[in-house]
């Protein structure tokens, strides 16, 4: 019984929707029933049983509703009143309609609980069969004649009772039907609203005290407006229909540009997802703060990419703890460099103070290709001489530069200074006076002046080789590099390499040659990382292990410095294709060498801190042109690759000494 009284009886309370409808479904009723008047009338006058009559009582069916709607505050009970009135108007049409047609009219008693059903209320049903049972069976006791157009028995008034009954039952079913999935839908909307509301504010409450920011963006990158407190913490509340890289350019817009191109990619669905995610940004700045970011794409049920969830981390601790241990590190490795070779870190050091002054000078007087250019070569020689820690920064700014394009920043001029600032006040504390002033001389400068005086030249020879020993010896700088090479190598899993230097005696002006072997580092890392393979793949190709040689010297070309490899060789024909791409020259062997030297032609497909961004070979050339010579290249397929760096002989420094007279000179001594 209590199932079927709250399948009859509707929730008690009333939402806006079905308020409003069953306002203007009892409107409808009125004006219909208010149209009964004058066809009761005609049908009345049609059988001879009085129409005046037949119309005032039509009318005073009609009072009942008209009252209701203007006493009653309850549409629902207004909808019952037309329950009633709806089967007064079938007993008037029967008993002034009787006649031939008598038994007929009572199809509209069917019709008429058909109709009941629009007001979604299964009691506006059962009121009107109340009615109508009542009436029926009052009128066969007190006047049969008024119900049927013959002498009925009760058996023929059982089976239309059973009839309305049955009707009844369907009736209510449509009309409860009607409520829940149509009228009440507001209600049900609003109970799953309320349950969903229930569980988002569970969510919330789990990411709000999580120190982490989510964030829901749909396919076009608009945000939703559910966000973790994290968000309104750490920046400002997206904007309403904000999209996610508007919202993040507002604290980062490098990022914010970047993630504008990524997600494009993404929301087209052109390459696969993986990749797709993998060229969106992960890491920005806001203020002192570092935060990373990850991507998580959510499907439809189709698997189509509908919304994608953004978290985002505070990693500023984190990454504080690795600065701080790169610091350690390297401040271990600059105090090793300084044991073993103190005077090629000072000449480092002042040569990269000179790079960073460049850079951060304003106005800024380089171009951007030129910045570049430096920017690498402080990173690479940074690297080489173990001040990690500036590396890795000229690395982040320098990845910035070749993916969004222009120049240096006031603001990563200022960054660039800080860098270097903290980064020579650790070096500082080993470097107490600074340089030494010795002139620094090995057993080829010991035999080249016993040579000398041997042989008896003349007193200005032996003094002009007496004043060369202030120069630099060309074969410190080349064993530098060497060390520098096998370094390299073991860090790229490319050793054993085994380094041969000969600089043939040859010693130059240390101020003016520091540009030259500012960028020489560059030659080294390309040789390491592009020429010599790794020791699987030289087994693989019968070749033992990797060689290196540096050599230096005059010829009748004047100075050549030589850096050779027996590595994989240049592939000329990738070079040819990455060329193209640019839109250089590549038809013939001299514009494939012409691009080698471009800036942005790199031969391999992602950068890293060791090489890949297309500037080192041509940061070499502009050195050696600078000088007033030229960088020359040959490769063999397989084979190996040999640059050469050839420049006029100074006319302030005299010829080395020929091997055959430190021979010489060495049977004397």
């Amino acid at each position: 019984m209590k199932s079927l009284l709250a399948y009859l009886l509707l929730p008690k309370d009333i939402t806006r929707f079905e308020r409003e409808y069953l306002a203007k479904m009892n409107r409808v009723a009125l004006f219909f029933f208010a149209a009964h008047v004058p066809v009761f009338g005609a049908v009345a006058f049609a059988n001879g049983t009085g129409a005046v009559a037949a119309m005032v009582m039509t009318a005073f069916g009609v009072a009942g509703p008209f009252l209701a709607m203007r006493a009653l505050s309850n549409p629902r009970h207004v909808s019952m009143v037309f329950g009633v009135t709806a089967m007064f108007m079938g007993a008037v049409l029967v008993h002034f309609g009787r006649g031939l047609w008598t038994i007929e009219m009572h199809f509209y008693f069917f019709v008429a609980l058909a109709l009941l059903a629009v007001f979604a209320n299964p009691m506006v049903v059962v009121t009107a069969a109340v009615t109508v049972a009542v009436h029926h069976l009052a009128l066969w006791f007190l006047s049969p004649e008024s119900v049927f157009n013959y002498d009925a028995p009760l058996s023929s008034v059982l089976v239309h009772a059973l009839f309305v009954v049955l009707e009844s039952v369907a009736a209510c079913f449509v009309a409860r039907s009607f409520f829940d999935n149509v009228v009440g839908l507001e209600r049900i909307v609003a109970d799953r609203t309320r349950a969903l509301d229930g569980k988002n504010r569970e969510m919330k409450l789990v990411f709000d005290h999580v120190q982490q920011a989510f964030l829901t963006a749909a396919r076009d990158g608009a945000l939703s407006a559910q966000f973790s407190r994290a968000v309104e913490t750490w920046f400002e509340a997206p904007k309403a229909g904000e999209s996610a890289w508007a919202f993040f350019g507002r604290v980062d817009p490098a990022f914010g540009r970047w993630l504008a191109l990524g997600w494009q990619t993404l929301a087209e669905d052109l390459f696969p997802r993986e990749v797709a995610l993998a060229q969106l940004p992960s890491r920005f700045g806001a203020g002192a703060r570092t935060f990373e970011v990850a991507y998580q794409p959510i499907d439809s049920a189709e698997g189509q990419l509908e919304q994608v969830l953004i978290l985002v981390t505070d990693i500023t601790e984190k990454v504080a703890r690795e600065e701080a241990d790169l610091v350690q590190r390297e401040t271990v490795q600059v105090f090793e460099r300084l044991m073993r070779d103190r005077s090629g870190f000072l000449e480092f050091f002042a040569e990269a103070r000179g790079l960073v002054e460049s850079l951060a000078r304003t106005p800024l007087t380089l171009g951007d290709a030129e910045q570049l250019r430096a920017l690498h070569t402080l990173k690479g020689n940074c690297a080489l001489f173990g001040v990690s820690a500036l590396a890795a920064h000229c690395h982040e700014l320098e990845t910035r530069l070749v993916e969004h394009g222009g120049g240096l920043t006031a603001v990563d001029q200022a960054r660039l200074t800080e860098w270097w600032s903290q980064a020579s006040q650790r070096i500082m504390r080993f470097l107490g006076e600074g340089a030494p002033s010795a002139i620094q001389l090995d057993e080829t400068d010991y035999l080249a002046i016993l040579h000398a005086i041997d042989s008896g030249a003349p007193k200005l020879e032996v003094r002009r080789l007496i004043e060369s020993w202030k120069n630099e010896p060309v074969q410190a700088r080349l064993e530098r590099f060497a060390e520098q090479a096998s370094g390299l190598a073991e860090r790229l899993g490319k050793a054993p390499l085994s380094v041969r230097v000969d600089a043939g005696g040859v010693r130059l002006p240390r101020d003016r040659y520091a540009s030259l072997w500012s960028a020489f580092v560059h030659l080294v890392r390309n040789a390491v990382d592009h020429g010599v393979e790794r020791p699987a793949d030289r087994q693989a190709r019968a070749k033992g292990p990797a060689t290196l040689d540096f050599s230096a010297g005059r010829t009748r070309e004047g100075l050549v410095v030589t850096l050779k490899d027996d590595g994989a060789g240049i592939d000329w024909e990738l070079v040819r294709g990455r060329a193209e791409r640019l839109g250089l020259p590549a038809s013939t062997r001299a514009d494939l060498v012409d691009a080698l030297f471009a800036d942005g032609l790199s031969t391999r497909d992602e950068a890293s801190d060791t090489s890949g961004r297309g500037v080192g070979l041509s940061a070499v050339r502009a050195a050696a042109r600078a000088l007033g010579g030229d960088v020359r290249v040959s490769s063999e397929r397989g084979l190996g690759t040999t640059f050469q760096v050839v420049l006029p002989w100074p006319d302030d420094v005299p010829a080395p000494v020929r091997a055959d007279a430190r021979q010489t000179a060495r049977a004397t001594a």
